[in-house]
C-alpha cells in the first residue's frame, strides 16, 4: 500500500495522494507550540513555514557531523541545522539583503 505525502514549500502546496487516491493527513508543530493535523488539501503553507521544528538534533562527542541551533537575525528565531554546511548557508543567508 502506497502512502500519501504533502509537499509544502514557500509559496506553493501540492497534494500527493496514495495509490488508492485517498488524501493524506499532514501533522506539524505550529508556531504556538501546538501540534496540528489537517487533511492535505487544507494545509496552510505559511503556517507550516512559521512552525517549530518537530525534532531538535542532538550533538555528542565523536559524532561525525555537527548539528545545533543558529540564531537568525533575519527571522528573529533559532533555526535548526544538521551539518556545518547547513549552518554556513544559514549564516550567509542571514547577511544576504535579498533574503527577507
Amino acid at each position: 500500500m502506497a502512502e500519501s505525502h504533502q509537499c509544502v514549500g514557500v509559496g506553493h502546496s501540492q497534494v500527493v495522494t496514495s495509490a488508492r487516491g485517498a488524501a493524506a493527513e499532514v501533522s506539524y508543530i505550529a508556531d504556538d507550540g501546538e501540534p496540528v493535523t489537517v487533511d492535505s488539501g487544507r494545509v496552510d503553507a505559511d503556517r507550516v513555514v512559521r512552525g517549530r521544528p518537530v525534532r531538535i538534533p542532538v550533538s555528542r562527542a565523536g559524532q561525525p557531523n555537527y548539528s545545533g541551533l543558529y540564531w537568525s537575525s533575519t527571522t528573529r528565531a533559532h533555526l535548526v541545522y544538521e551539518s556545518l554546511l547547513e549552518r554556513d548557508r544559514l549564516l550567509l543567508a542571514d547577511f544576504c539583503p535579498a533574503v527577507a
